[in-house]
């Protein structure tokens, strides 16, 4: 079992990859710069200093990584109403257009796993699958 599952794993991940580096390639970004505007889409408008607590890295790396996504264009910081010294980190089209290319790669996942199962088979990993899920996120 523990070879088909690592095989499953990285045949997922190379897949993933591919597709992201597809999708790089027209937008010009990096693996990582797609986890910045990931976490940006996820936290919905968040400050520098929420983005680099939900990273778990430091605000000088967020930073500077966000001052990158600034100057290509797929991030805008916007003033916040409340304190105008704090800023909120918002897509651009161009950023979201990342994110519908992500949302599209998960859909053909799932129709590709779906339509590889029958009814039954779907129901038993979809199972086994959110076990595994909550077991990680314990």
């Amino acid at each position: 079992m523990q070879k088909t599952l690592e095989e499953f794993i990285r045949t997922l991940d190379s897949s993933f990859k591919n597709i992201l580096a597809e999708v790089g390639s027209s937008l010009n970004f990096t693996a990582s710069q797609a986890a910045y505007i990931e976490a940006i889409y996820r936290l919905h408008h968040p400050t520098l200093s929420e983005l680099a607590d939900a990273l778990g890295i430091s605000k000088a790396s967020v930073t500077a990584a966000i001052n990158k996504l600034l100057r290509q264009g797929y991030v805008v910081k916007t003033p916040s109403m409340e304190d105008k010294r704090v800023s909120h980190l918002n897509l651009t089209p161009t950023g979201e257009e990342l994110i519908e290319a992500k949302q599209q790669a998960l859909t053909n996942y799932t129709e590709f796993i779906r339509d590889a199962l029958s009814q039954e088979e779907a129901q038993q990993l979809e199972h086994i699958m959110a076990k595994l899920v909550q077991r990680f996120r314990n």
